[in-house]
């Protein structure tokens, strides 16, 4: 591996150092990786894990510094206190070579930033000697672009604004970048999305990545969920020790038997051998998998080479530390595999998703409805909109090769092999491969494509197109085990349909759809009965967030169902939500099927609580309530179908339950008590005592509400949705409620009290901190 030279490291590292004894960061803000992946690029720091947070190169004449935790750069980080002297370091290093800031110092100028962020995401404290103009996009001010000493940029960067940027830093600028590759993937940019499509946006979608990997530093799709108030500063060694291509290296020699994994300097000092696996594994295959081919001393290229050179003949379950290597090549190898449209049928099928009969009959010129006309569900500002499949009730055999006749004129529809998108590459344990699903867009006229591992077959519209239906004749597929509420019959289920030999079946009511083992679906007597019931519950939810199919944008019910998928291991937790909603297949898909068990407090809570998620509203959805406010909607359920409530049922080994924990924490005569000092159950006693206080209809309100607000005035930090959320609930409640929130230990402005206090509310009738199941 081509190093940085170890003086010019110590160098680089001694000024980004100089005068500080730590970084202070804003750990109240997930934190995401930047590495080092090219002999040119080198970490600057660290989280207590060892991943690298913040990554620095030098390219051609000029610098690059990026930051995947807030600094005191940007507005979500302007309030990290201590932040400035190493904020004027990075300063210090990204102009080192033209001196421009010590110029800025020395009284001759402030030193001149460029940018395309809104002042909303990019501003400086005010006592730092800067001046920052904003321009509309870099292409535009490529000419202007050397009088400037740095560029900030950020995932508004397009395809036309890479090669004048890259021009600018290799001919002596500087470019810093403060940015998460996860939130570049949870939250992507419209551009980029609606060249994606309906397909999920990867890292290596952004022209910001590929600049960045020309230098060497690379964004990975690791979240760092917990952040100290300042990381430490690293010598030389530590920071080598964190390079990208150091570690392929000790991953290499640990499956050769000439390194053990307790020589790997990652994890904390006392970290598990299992904890130190996830993380060493899980920071290659976030960062290998968010490569692209510009990536510096070739290593994209080094891992494509190698992968097409594995032996795919592994049994499954994989266990990735016996061959962590193989592991990280298999990862990719396996994604090549399913993405082939040509593929022939993968010996991991049969265990999953599994075979179809070798006397199903096949379809010939299956006609298939596809609307076009479906509506942009950006208005319900929800986490997790539901998706647009169209399902078709066929199913492809692993390896069969399937014809889709498109009609003329017709385009922007893809399809889909498979509802198992679910991919568990990072996983270190495979139960089947970790990538299954196939999906390809589709021309007009005949389109013939084979999947490897086999799966139901979905057409997926990508541009809405109003008034417009097309019909696809498929070919080659079989049946599946099919219910459409309103259109199956249940004597057509029992007869026939639910014997169909495939081994994904579905279910299909109007707000939800399953998509379950057809040997779990074919005990369903009354598919009919089954999804009223599905339907019934998905009702609840859009009643409670004040959505109808009747009602004025933007409070129309979503025009398309939601889907819950159970697969044999699926990416993350019991149960995780999405698009699909991921479940195990045991025991999920047997409980989705059984209403006394999905209607339970027991075995129904995961359900809600994931459906929950869907339903959280991003301008009030962040880290400190996001695993708090989705048990609104479960609480909701549990209350609707009559269970016990979970806060008050379940106890700890003192015998308290959580509704008591949350008393404790609020009778503290100390005064001192923090939200994020207690348990998420404990914390959401908060929002019962609100349902408490003023009905379930005050939630309601505050959807409606957060939907009504002016885009201009949707929060983009984490302290202005606190903000907001303070006043917005006092706003529809109808009352000053600054003491229920100081009881409850929130963190917000003094601004937000001064607004409050200007509103004249009322105090509430009863001090809500009282209130109690």
């Amino acid at each position: 591996m081509k190093r940085v030279l170890e003086q010019t490291l110590q160098q680089d590292l001694a000024l980004l150092y100089d005068g500080v004894t730590d970084i202070p960061v804003r750990n109240k803000v997930y934190g995401g990786v930047a590495a080092a992946v090219g002999g040119d690029a080198f970490t600057a720091a660290v989280d207590p894990d060892g991943l690298p947070v913040i990554a620095a190169a030098r390219y051609g004449q000029g610098r690059i510094l990026v930051s995947g935790v807030e600094t005191g750069f940007n507005r979500r980080g302007g309030d990290v206190p201590g932040s400035g002297e190493f904020v004027a370091n990075v300063l210090h290093w990204l102009t080192g070579e033209s001196g421009r800031y010590r110029k800025t110092l020395a009284g001759q100028g402030p030193l001149r930033i460029i940018t395309t962020a809104s002042e909303e995401m990019f501003d400086v404290a005010g006592e730092l000697p800067i001046e920052v103009t904003r321009v509309p996009s870099w292409a535009a001010a490529a000419a202007k672009l050397p009088e400037y000493a740095v560029a900030y940029a950020d995932r508004s960067m397009k395809e036309d604004d890479l090669p004048c940027l890259d021009e600018y830093v290799q001919q002596g600028g500087s470019l810093l970048v403060h940015t998460k590759g996860w939130e570049l993937e949870w939250e992507p940019s419209e551009e980029i999305q609606l060249l994606a499509g309906d397909r999920p946006v990867k890292v290596r979608d952004y022209p910001l990545q590929r600049l960045l990997n020309k230098a060497g530093i690379s964004l990975g799709n690791n979240v760092i969920w917990e952040l100290p108030q300042a990381l430490p500063i690293l010598t030389p060694e530590k920071a080598n020790d964190s390079h990208v291509q150091r570690l392929i290296g000790q991953v290499k020699a640990i499956e050769n038997g000439t390194l053990s994994i307790d020589d790997v300097s990652i994890g904390a000092a006392d970290a598990a051998v299992k904890k130190k696996w996830s993380l060493l594994l899980g920071l290659i295959d976030g960062t290998v998998g968010s490569l692209t081919p510009e990536c510096g001393l070739g290593l994209y290229h080094e891992i494509i080479a190698a992968a097409e050179l594995v032996e795919m003949d592994i049994t499954l379950p994989f266990e990735k530390e016996r061959q962590p290597y193989t592991g990280v090549l298999l990862q990719y190898a396996f994604e090549q595999v399913s993405l082939d449209p040509d593929g022939v049928r993968s010996p991991y099928a049969e265990v999953f998703p599994g075979n179809v009969g070798d006397d199903a009959p096949v379809v010939h010129e299956q006609l298939v409805d596809v609307d076009f006309d479906y509506a942009d569900l950006s208005y319900l500002r929800m986490l997790v909109p539901p998706g647009y499949w169209a399902g078709t009730g066929l199913y492809a055999p692993a390896g069969q090769r399937i014809t889709i006749e498109v009609p003329d004129g017709v385009e922007h529809l893809d399809v889909q092999i498979g509802a198992h998108t679910d991919e568990l590459g990072h996983l270190l344990t495979w139960e089947r491969a970790p990538s299954v699903a196939l999906r390809k867009p589709l021309a007009p006229g005949i389109n013939q494509l084979s999947s490897p591992y086999g799966g139901l077959i979905y057409l997926i519209p990508t541009k809405a197109q109003a008034d417009f239906k097309a019909q696809v004749a498929v070919s080659g597929a079989v049946h599946a085990p099919y219910f459409e509420l309103g259109k199956t019959t249940v004597a057509e289920w029992q007869g026939t349909i639910r014997h169909y030999d495939a081994p994904y079946a579905e279910l299909c009511g109007r707000k939800v759809i399953l998509t379950l083992p057809s040997d779990v679906v074919r005990r369903v007597e009354n598919p009919e009965e089954l999804m009223l019931k599905w339907d019934d519950m998905i009702d609840q939810y859009d009643k409670f967030v004040g959505l109808g199919p009747d009602k004025p944008m933007p409070h129309r019910t979503p025009d398309r169902p939601h889907r819950i998928a159970a697969d044999v291991q699926i990416s993350a937790g019991y149960m995780h939500s999405g698009h699909p909603i991921m479940i195990p297949n045991e025991p999920a898909a047997e409980e989705a099927v059984t209403f006394d068990k999905f209607s339970s407090l027991k075995h129904g809570w995961g359900f809600w609580h994931e459906m929950g998620h869907e339903y959280q509203q991003l301008p009030w959805f962040w880290e400190d309530i996001v695993e708090v406010s989705v048990n609104i909607y479960s609480l909701l359920i549990q209350d609707y179908y009559g269970n016990p409530s979970r806060l008050t049922e379940e106890r700890d080994k003192e015998g308290r339950s959580y509704f008591e924990k949350a008393m404790a924490f609020l009778n503290r005569i100390d005064g001192k008590q923090k939200f994020t000092d207690i348990g998420l159950f404990e914390r959401l006693a908060m929002m019962r005592q609100l349902q408490f206080a003023y009905g379930w209809n005050m939630f309601t309100r505050l959807h409606i509400a957060y939907r009504e607000l002016p885009k201009d005035q949707l929060p983009r930090t984490e302290q202005q949705k606190i903000d907001l959320f303070v006043e917005m609930v006092s706003r529809v409640c109808g009352d000053n409620l600054l003491e229920f929130f100081d009881r409850w230990g929130w963190d917000y402005s003094e601004h937000v009290r001064t607004t409050i206090d200007s509103l004249n509310l009322p105090q509430p009738n009863v001090p809500l901190w009282t209130l109690s199941e």
